[in-house]
C-alpha cells in the first residue's frame, strides 16, 4: 500500500478530493456534481490555489482532504495573510485511521 500527503496534481485528483468531502459528510452514496456546495466554494473562490488543498492519497486515490482558505486581512494600513481550514474530512471506508490527523500536519 503506497500512502501519499500532498495537493492534488490535476483537476482529476482535485475532482476525487471533493468527492471525498462530500462522501465524509454526506455519506459513501454521494455522486460528485458540478453544482455541489463543495465544488461551488472552489469555483467562486477568487484566491483559490491548488496548493491550498491537502490530501491523503492511499494507492493513488483520496482518501482524506482538508482545505485551506487563505484570505487577505487589511489592519489599518498592512495587508496580511490569514488562512482558515474547511472540507476537513476522511472518506467513510477510511475512517480510524490516522489519515485526517496526518494531512492536518502536512499543511
Amino acid at each position: 500500500m503506497k500512502i501519499e500527503y500532498r495537493a492534488p496534481r490535476s483537476v482529476n485528483e482535485l475532482n476525487d478530493s471533493v468527492y471525498c468531502s462530500i462522501c465524509s459528510f454526506e455519506g459513501s452514496d454521494k455522486k460528485f456534481s458540478e453544482d455541489h456546495f463543495f465544488t461551488l466554494i472552489l469555483k467562486k473562490d477568487p484566491w483559490f490555489c491548488l496548493d491550498n488543498t491537502r490530501a491523503c492519497f492511499v494507492d493513488g486515490k483520496v482518501v482524506s482532504v482538508v482545505q485551506i482558505f487563505e484570505r487577505p486581512l487589511r489592519l489599518k494600513n498592512c495587508v496580511l495573510r490569514m488562512g482558515g481550514l474547511g472540507s476537513v474530512g476522511t472518506h467513510p471506508n477510511h475512517r480510524q485511521k490516522g489519515y485526517s490527523s496526518e494531512v492536518l500536519l502536512d499543511i
